[in-house]
């Protein structure tokens, strides 16, 4: 059956004008265009999903179409292969990979880089930009980095396991000296270099040997400056030798041993001086050169005044602080050389207390004119003494005036018991009497003040010599005095016939008896000749056995003294060598036999 055909209404559509039939297609065909251009990067989109794009290296390394995990694999073993180096320090060998000291290549990073290009999340922008890299090609670099602190720890460990400290040498000290340990040194190598050549071995990316030497550390004490120390020590304890007045005393090896010590000084070992250790060796110095001031002396008379002053000398010490320095000196001196010279001493003067011009303003300088000593054994025959010391002592300050006579009686006045005389020895009948007489053995007094005035070269008026000659006085110059009944028989009298009083001071002491005469300047000068003698006769010595001694018991009761006839001149000049006194002293001397008393009891 037939279907019936269905009438259709058309719709007439005015026609478009031409420009916008044209405008028209234009759109049409940019639609397409963009429509195809759409397809076409969603089709590349798709084919390099979860890829690299073409055209992009990392580090060199060509990754285009590779996966993340692929490019970092393919990287990594061109960028970052494993790499090592060997560390020989010459005592050791140590190989460390680079990773260990800290280096790292972000290969990571970079392969995230590269799958970024070109990925910007604009279809047709991304499009664009994987185009112009395909074209013109882009690698993304790997960065490198070295972590210094994990290097530096390295390296400070390897230097930890090389260093070895070295050992001082060491001074010790023995009775003989000093003895040196020696010293051993030690090892290290430098820090620095190590982590240069490492550095410059990793850079490099190749594994390589590294040579970093060790070198020897030397001790802060080495053997040498300890061995110098002790030389220049064993030097200056060498015997020393100190001069004084042509004298020498030498100083010991031993006992400078304990005036030189060893010590560190400002970090060095150094022989150091004590110098107060010194002190002994300059004890024996100080007793040898020691010379005592005379101190001023002033002269009192009988009446208690001031007569005149004998101006004192000048005596003499060591200076021992600066010997003392001197030795030093000397010691320190021998730290680099030897020296044998003498070290002199230094000598001091030591004033009087009372100086020459302060006892100038006080009385007038005197001079010692003339002076004698005489000795004499202190004897039962001078009473022990007192009969030498009691005139002696009397006479003592006495003055005597120009033109003025001294007399001995007169001077010593009596001699009486109640005045300190003993009895004494006394010629008689030619022989020895050892208790004869008080006052005996002051004979000695008046020989001394004779002799001093007669060396004064003043006027001598009364002079006897001793009957038999006695030989502990002048030959030919001795002076006896004596009475009788209390009448002068012997007399010793001079005058004084210069212009100047003189003072006589008489001192004593143990077994001496000394008289001295000052005054002004006399200007006098006095000789003698030598003793003539003549008309010698001989004496002879017997021996009598007595039972008044105890058997191997002596007494020597007459000395055997021979005579003789002795003859001295005198000559005194004035100041202009004219002569004042020419004096012939005359002496006649009785011969005496010696006897010796043996014990028999």
């Amino acid at each position: 059956m037939a279907v019936p055909t269905a009438r259709v209404r058309r719709r007439i559509v005015p026609a478009l004008p031409r420009p916008a039939r044209i405008l028209l297609g234009v759109a049409f065909v940019f639609a397409l265009v963009a429509g195809l251009a759409v397809a076409g990067a969603l089709a590349f989109e798709r084919s390099t999903d979860g890829r690299v794009v073409a055209g992009v290296s990392v580090g060199g390394v060509d990754v285009a179409g590779l996966a993340p995990d692929e490019a970092r694999a393919a990287v990594a073993r061109v960028v970052a292969p494993p790499m090592s180096v060997t560390v020989n320090t010459g005592q050791r060998t140590t190989t460390v990979e680079r990773t260990e000291l800290g280096w790292r290549a972000d290969v990571d990073g970079a392969v995230d880089r590269a799958m970024a290009v070109g990925r910007d999340g604009e279809l047709i922008g991304d499009t664009v930009t994987r185009v112009r890299v395909a074209m013109e090609h882009q690698d993304v670099p790997v960065a490198v980095t070295t972590d210094q602190t994990r290097l530096q720890a390295w390296v400070d460990q390897v230097a930890s396991e090389t260093f070895v400290a070295p050992t001082n040498a060491v001074i010790e000290r023995t009775s003989a000296g000093w003895h040196v340990v020696p010293g051993v040194p030690g090892t290290s190598i430098e820090p620095s270099a190590l982590r240069d050549s490492l550095t410059a071995a990793v850079a490099a990316g190749q594994s390589t040997t590294v040579s970093v030497p060790v070198q020897a550390t030397e001790p802060a004490l080495p053997t040498t400056e300890a061995q110098a120390a002790v030389d220049a020590a064993t030097r200056m304890t060498a015997p020393l030798v100190i001069a004084a007045d042509g004298r020498k005393w030498t100083i010991s090896r031993r006992l400078l041993l304990s005036a030189v010590d060893v010590q560190t000084v400002n970090g060095h070992p150094s022989p150091v001086v004590i110098s107060k250790a010194l002190a002994p060796a300059i004890r024996p110095v100080v007793k040898a050169v020691r010379v005592p001031a005379v101190e001023t002396r002033f002269l009192v008379d009988k009446g208690g005044r001031r007569f005149g002053f004998i101006p004192g000398r000048n005596g003499r010490r060591l200076d021992s602080t600066t010997t003392l320095r001197r030795l030093v000196a000397a010691l320190e001196a021998r730290r680099t050389a030897p020296t044998t010279g003498p070290v002199n001493a230094a000598l001091a003067v030591v004033p009087p207390a009372t100086t020459r011009a302060e006892a100038a303003r006080a009385t007038r300088q005197m001079t010692l004119v003339s002076a004698w000593t005489t000795r004499f054994p202190v004897a039962i025959s001078n009473g022990f003494g007192a009969n030498i010391v009691i005139p002696a002592r009397t006479i003592n300050g006495m003055t005597v005036a120009p033109g003025e006579i001294f007399d001995f009686w007169k001077a010593v006045g009596p001699v009486t018991f109640g005045r300190g005389y003993k009895l004494g020895g006394v010629i008689q009948n030619g022989h020895t009497n050892r208790t004869g007489a008080i006052g005996g053995g002051i004979c000695s007094a008046s020989t001394t003040i004779f002799n001093a005035a007669l060396r004064g070269g003043y006027e001598i008026l009364d002079r006897h010599p001793h009957f038999y000659y006695i030989n502990r006085y002048p030959l030919g110059l001795d002076a006896t005095v004596s009475k009788s009944g209390g009448a002068i028989v012997e007399n010793m009298r001079f005058r004084n016939d210069t212009q100047n009083r003189l003072y006589i001071r008489g001192v004593t002491g143990p077994g001496w008896v000394r008289f001295e005469i000052y005054s002004a300047p006399t200007g006098r000068t006095v000789s003698f000749t030598p003793p003539a003698v003549r008309n010698v006769v001989r004496a002879i010595d017997t021996t009598r056995r007595t039972s008044s001694l105890r058997r191997g018991t002596t007494d020597r009761v007459e000395h055997p003294t021979d005579g003789k006839d002795v003859v001295v001149y005198r000559t005194v000049r004035d100041s202009h060598g004219r002569a004042v006194h020419n004096d012939v002293f005359a002496s006649h001397y009785s011969r005496v036999d010696g006897l010796l008393l043996v014990g028999t009891r």
